[in-house]
């Protein structure tokens, strides 16, 4: 499955008008598409939870850079992760 916007991009819902970057994706297996957005503003000097929002009513917003990723990756497998 290839996702139609990436990671790090400014979305606006076409529904409410809520903005924000696409921190995460999700597929679920009925098909549907889900975008966690989180907003670029604080609320009470606070960053907020994102919002999960279907990729039908999500808008690329013009005109904003992409966010991307500085370096190698922080987190994946660790050495001493519960076995199975």
């Amino acid at each position: 499955m290839e996702f139609k916007f990436e990671l790090g991009t400014t979305l606006r819902d076409k529904v409410t008008g809520f903005e924000g970057v696409v921190m995460v994706r999700a597929e679920y297996f009925t098909g549907c598409v889900h975008y966690g957005l989180q907003t670029r503003e604080l609320k009470d000097g606070r960053i907020t939870d994102w919002e999960w929002i279907d990729g039908s009513r999500l808008i690329l917003v013009d005109g904003l850079t992409q966010i991307t990723k500085e370096g190698k990756p922080t987190s994946g497998p660790h050495p001493n992760g519960p076995q199975m």
